[in-house]
């Protein structure tokens, strides 16, 4: 038997978000072989039979307090069924506008700010989200006045849209 532990900070490698679903592999082993009904439950990254690279084969868990079970008689105006960058509002702005987008599904996002030329200017969001619409504030009061892109990255979903600061 081989056990593995990890002793390190594991806040930079998972970012539970709510709402998220994670698979779980693991073993089930009776260890004094049947004698008594005993079980212990483990995980271990050393196992032989590549079940972490089978989704069929995990065990899902739920991660938040908010699993709701039942019919809701009021339609849900927060089920996003596709992703989507709105147009900043205002625009024209100065010095501040709002940024708003939609997630479909969970996913790693980033969204960034870009000059005329190409450079960033600024990283608004760089954190995995939950699904869902979503607003970001944006202070361009150190910028100066012109016309900036803003792009929009969630798992394979990209999208850039351009706004003009005026001071």
């Amino acid at each position: 038997k081989r056990n593995a532990s990890y002793s390190g900070d594991l806040d930079d490698v998972f970012h539970p978000v709510e709402g998220m679903k994670i698979g779980i592999d693991f073993s089930c082993n009776d260890r004094d072989n049947g004698a008594d009904r005993e079980l212990v439950f483990c995980y271990s990254p050393f196992n032989n039979d590549q079940s972490w690279s089978d989704p069929s084969r995990w065990l899902w868990t739920w991660i938040g307090e908010k699993m709701t079970v039942g019919v809701e008689d009021e339609a849900n105006n927060n089920v996003v069924n596709s992703f989507n960058l709105a147009q900043n509002y205002p625009n024209p702005f100065n010095p501040s506008t709002k940024i708003s987008y939609a997630l479909q599904s969970p996913e790693l996002v980033t969204l960034r700010v870009f000059d005329v030329l190409g450079r960033e200017v600024a990283t608004l969001v760089n954190q995995y989200q939950s699904a869902g619409n979503h607003t970001v504030s944006f202070n361009a009061s150190s910028l100066a006045s012109g016309m900036y892109f803003y792009k929009l990255e969630a798992g394979s979903f990209q999208s850039i849209k351009k706004m003009m600061l005026l001071k």
